[in-house]
């Protein structure tokens, strides 16, 4: 099948293009990320409006000075319109046990901004040839069960598989503690059953991208960091990233959770897994790879327009969203867009082709609400 050709003919209802709609879909992203629920210490009510001011830098600032106590867990920003770099923050502490304080250049873990990443590295073996959109999972996995023989790369990467999500189905979280993506290969050789008939429906799955991950490995021959440091980081110039593994830590400058530990707070538990999670980026670097997008250093332009198109629609705790190739998508195909959440971590991508706007955003203070107010008032300063 010519996935090119047939998806370039996608005729979207509405084209009509809002700030309204762009401010809503901006907000909504981390709405739809790892894990549902809403740290302990995140009061949306106790953060202070302060509003737009005379430039986009004091209105961020004074937003910051208001809300973020520097000796406290808090966030990296860097922004860019029209290819330009606007406005570049940081605040609080990376590690409060050894006084790091948080720069632009600090790698905080992506949670779900990992997928994009891991979308990417598929869609370039998928340039090369060496697999198509149409093969099928248990021609590279071929451990799992013959009857998720239909389940296919288009499905895995638009989370249309129908393979449960281990991490926010059943919730058991001792379960997964120390999971490696060996674990969950293991784990689904004989927990076999599907949610869904693969096509039929989309349904949010981390599962999905830790075994594209493994597609990658297995395919390029390499392991999924090798491949990511060789293949994307180093060409985009990400210096700062790499992904974490069971062999793999965190850097001693890199961001804690909750700037004071390597485990997920609500719930003890260490992560190993990567493909849908696990990468470690700075904002800086999130800069470069969009950069890099955009100056088809990565991917060809027909390829980064194929993973922006809608592809899939996706009811995430009862709201629906649009999905492409590791992005949530949006009518004109303009947003190469993730949020990812868990526990301490919050994390944003937004790279709108149309507007020419790229807002970065990372959080080791667990609070989705501080990251989702600063990109409401940058959205809202552009607008006016």
């Amino acid at each position: 099948m010519n996935w090119l050709k047939k998806n370039s003919s996608c005729n979207l209802s509405s084209k009509k293009h809002t700030n309204f709609v762009i401010l809503l879909f901006s907000m909504s992203l981390l709405a739809a990320c790892d894990e549902h629920n809403e740290s302990n210490n995140c009061d949306s009510t106790k953060f202070v409006d302060t509003g737009l001011q005379e430039n986009l830098k004091v209105t961020l600032d004074t937003y910051l000075d208001a809300n973020q106590d520097n000796n406290e867990p808090g966030l990296s920003i860097v922004i860019r319109k029209y290819g330009e770099l606007v406005y570049r923050g940081n605040r609080g502490m990376a590690n409060k046990l050894s006084a790091v304080a948080i720069t632009n250049d600090t790698g905080f873990l992506l949670a779900s901004v990992s997928k994009p990443f891991t979308a990417v590295a598929v869609m370039q073996l998928y340039e090369q040839e060496l697999l198509t959109l149409d093969d099928k999972l248990i021609s590279f996995i071929p451990e799992l069960s013959n009857t998720w023989k239909d389940i296919t790369i288009h499905h895995l990467l638009s989370h249309q598989s129908g393979i449960p999500d281990y991490i926010n189905d059943d919730r058991d979280f001792q379960r997964i503690n120390e999971w490696t993506n060996q674990d969950l290969i293991d784990f689904f050789t004989t927990n076999i059953d599907l949610e869904f008939t693969p096509g039929s429906q989309g349904d949010y799955s981390n599962t999905g991208y830790v075994l594209l991950a493994e597609i990658v490995a297995r395919v390029s021959g390499e392991s999924f960091g090798d491949y990511m440091q060789t293949h994307i980081f180093t060409p985009a110039g990400m210096i700062n990233s790499y992904i974490t593994s069971e062999e793999v830590a965190l850097r001693e400058d890199d961001a804690l959770n909750f700037a004071d530990r390597d485990t997920y707070t609500n719930h003890g538990i260490k992560l190993y897994t990567y493909g849908g999670g696990g990468q470690v980026s700075s904002a800086n670097d999130l800069s470069m790879f969009a950069q890099a997008m955009s100056n088809s250093k990565l991917l060809l332009e027909e390829t980064y327009t194929l993973m922006r198109q809608t592809h899939s629609v996706l009811s995430i705790v009862g709201v629906e969203y649009h999905f492409g190739y590791g992005t949530f998508s949006t009518p004109l195909g303009e947003k190469f867009s993730h949020g990812g959440r868990f526990d301490g971590f919050a994390t944003l991508m937004e790279i709108d082709t149309l507007s020419e706007t790229e807002i970065f955003i990372l959080s080791n203070a667990g609070c989705a609400p501080r990251v989702n107010n600063i990109k409401r008032l940058t959205l809202e300063y552009f607008s006016k």
